[in-house]
């Protein structure tokens, strides 16, 4: 199975070998990535408490990392979110387009306007209308530009056994990119400029560095959206990335 790397899984603590997130295969799987200056940060903790997913040392992290990265290219803080842009994870892939994955009563059905969309995973995914009250919050910082960083193929390619024989060709994200135009229909009726961030290819769908930037990037939003559930105890990417906004002082539009 391809390894991939969940940077939210690792911070959450991680889990044994020989799955990617194991801390003792971090360093190997993922070297100089936030997830193995994460463990690099705790790996002489011996008790419980305090390591998993603690949002002030992430934030350290995040702050080690940008420098690192400006030493290497002094514009890179160009790349970074402009305060009238409003940045929106999406989470797609398998929580969408796997059927018959998880139990019957994690799914709901997407209705929007005369599409449905059968079986996605309700921890993971919003109703399209729930976006519809987000709007009406996103008024009120008379904001027109937003940006959705996603990626169809998360999750999607638990089939392939190793990197080189991945083809996307057969890996069927339609409910996804179906999903995504709902999400973009709905924004663009209401006069809001839309951009899609995205990998465009498996090198960077599979890259942690990409990852990373990605997470850097919306960690950096001065105003942001989130597939944040709002489950209490809820390890995902979008709940950490909730954290992690508010922590750097961004406004946390849902």
């Amino acid at each position: 199975m391809v390894k991939y790397y969940r940077l939210s899984n690792i911070v959450n603590g991680g889990k044994k070998p020989p799955c990617s997130t194991s801390w003792d295969l971090v360093p190997k799987l993922y070297p100089n990535s936030l997830g193995h200056k994460y463990v690099n940060y705790y790996k002489n903790v011996t008790s419980r408490y305090g390591w998993r997913s603690n949002i002030d040392t992430l934030n350290l992290i995040i702050n080690e990392k940008l420098e690192e990265k400006i030493k290497e290219d002094p514009l890179y803080l160009e790349k970074i979110p402009k305060e009238d842009e409003i940045i929106f994870h999406l989470r797609l892939g398998d929580v969408i387009d796997k059927d018959n994955y998880w139990k019957e009563s994690d799914y709901f059905d997407i209705n929007y306007n005369d599409i449905i969309i059968k079986n996605v995973k309700k921890t993971h995914v919003k109703p399209i209308q729930y976006y519809e009250t987000i709007i009406e919050k996103m008024k009120k910082h008379n904001l027109k530009k937003i940006i959705i960083v996603t990626n169809y193929y998360h999750g999607n390619m638990d089939n392939f056994n190793d990197i080189n024989e991945i083809d996307v060709s057969k890996i069927n994200v339609e409910k996804s990119k179906k999903y995504l135009n709902c999400i973009i229909d709905l924004f663009e009726k209401n006069d809001y400029e839309v951009k899609v961030r995205m990998p465009n290819n498996i090198k960077e769908i599979l890259d942690y560095n990409y990852i990373d930037n990605d997470f850097i990037y919306i960690s950096n939003s001065k105003y942001a959206i989130t597939s944040d559930t709002g489950v209490k105890c809820d390890t995902s990417f979008s709940k950490l990335l909730s954290k992690i906004i508010k922590k750097r002082g961004g406004v946390l539009l849902n």
